[in-house]
């Protein structure tokens, strides 16, 4: 483990790693959710949680309705249904979207580190 962790740090090159400290410091909710985006946009498994997520939008338009413009509508059982399927996909979308995160945040430590001659 210890072996990963300097393979790690050694890893990151403060010269080409765009950083919090360097980039966005008025605006920090932004550049994570830069980096976010960045690090999620070739992810398969996130894609495909989209695309469910999508599928059951178009299958049912007043869930599309109710989640993207707060519209109150009556739902059908399969409608509602359909909104705790989007609810649960959407627990899993958050993990990944955390763990994304963490990760930069670690590289993002490093970074730091690294420039404060620390490591």
């Amino acid at each position: 483990m210890e072996e990963n962790f300097k393979n790690f740090i050694e890893s990151i090159d403060c010269e080409k790693e765009s950083n919090i400290i360097d980039g966005c410091e008025d605006d920090v909710r932004e550049y994570l959710e830069c980096k976010k985006r960045e690090i999620l946009k070739d992810n398969e498994e996130y894609k495909e949680l989209n695309k469910k997520i999508e599928q059951i939008k178009i299958k049912y338009p007043n869930v599309r309705s109710l989640i993207e413009n707060n519209e109150v509508i009556k739902l059908s059982d399969e409608e509602l249904q359909a909104v705790l399927d989007i609810a649960g996909i959407q627990v899993d979308l958050n993990l990944l979207e955390m763990r994304a995160i963490f990760k930069q945040g670690a590289k993002e430590t490093v970074i730091f580190l690294k420039k404060m001659k620390l490591i």
